[in-house]
């Protein structure tokens, strides 16, 4: 049996315009995901609200930023 790697971690530079972000590897529910929002000073902070996530299932989605 073959077990194949994918990617389970994407990063994107902020820009305040664009507000969805592709998630390319598959995951079950949003509770599947950790999304963590960097500020310019390099301070990480884990978002619990403020998104919704599309997707899922075993498959790809997006998030999208409120």
């Amino acid at each position: 049996m073959t077990i194949e790697a994918a990617a389970s971690e994407v990063s994107y530079a902020g820009n305040d315009v664009t507000v969805v972000f592709a998630i390319p590897f598959a995951f079950d529910t949003s509770a599947d995901l950790k999304v963590i929002r960097t500020s310019s000073a390099g301070v990480p902070e884990v978002l619990t609200t403020g998104f919704s996530v599309t997707g899922g299932s075993g498959s790809t989605g997006s998030l999208t930023m409120a």
